[in-house]
């Protein structure tokens, strides 16, 4: 029979393995679940370049830009003088409708990522996809991506009352809908902006994933086992 002082060093040592392993998985959708980042950009430059204003540089996007939501870039653009204000209703309803066509040309199923995400939901791990895009946009290339119907929540800019990456509320948000404690969770996320917000969330786990292609299984597993 044991004794008691093994027992309750076994049953701390459980609890912590318990505490520490990972229990919720949350992706950033563009440039992590849908190779998307350049048809935002392309959406917003033409947008841009329909009402007369000058379209972003390189450095401009990915230095500032990159990961943020169309409002949060127009706000920037419009204080810095580079657009007018009243046309920001306007620059938002053309980006949309041009956002809308590049995904329906353009989006498609990755069976890599098909791979890792429906490898996670059936190991009961708990699967959120948390991102600065629309609702309609979101759904729309989870869709054509095939990858409907396999998460646990999905926070978009419309959850959030405004408060987008790189501000946290994003992965609070699905950590109260997933893992309920972020040391738990696991965060991948491609642009500064999330990476920022999933740091401000205390994500107990990030993936700064560099390239689109390094979301595998076999990465995956790596990342969990570490």
């Amino acid at each position: 029979m044991p004794s008691i002082k093994h027992s309750a060093k076994r049953r701390k040592k459980l609890n912590d393995m318990v505490k520490t392993k990972t229990r919720a998985i949350l992706f950033d959708l563009d440039g992590v679940l849908v190779d998307a980042p350049q048809w935002h950009r392309e959406a917003f430059d033409e947008a841009l370049k329909f009402v007369g204003a000058a379209p972003l540089t390189d450095i401009e996007h990915e230095k500032t830009f990159n990961g943020l939501s169309t409002k949060r870039k127009l706000e920037i653009l419009a204080n810095d003088g580079r657009v007018d204000r009243t046309q920001i209703s306007r620059i938002e309803e053309l980006k949309r409708g041009f956002t809308t066509d590049l995904i329906v040309n353009n989006c498609k199923p990755f069976k890599r990522i098909r791979d890792v995400v429906f490898w996670l939901y059936s190991h009961n791990f708990k699967t959120g996809v948390v991102t600065n895009c629309s609702l309609q946009s979101c759904h729309l290339m989870l869709k054509l991506s095939g990858l409907i119907g396999c998460w646990h929540t999905c926070i978009t800019n419309e959850d959030v009352d405004g408060f987008i990456k790189p501000h946290p509320a994003p992965y609070n948000m699905a950590v109260r809908e997933t893992s309920y404690f972020p040391e738990l969770a696991l965060a991948i996320d491609d642009s500064h902006h999330g990476i920022e917000s999933a740091r401000a969330a205390r994500i107990g786990k990030i993936w700064h994933l560099e390239n689109f292609s390094d979301l595998t299984l076999k990465n995956m597993k790596a990342r969990l086992e570490g």
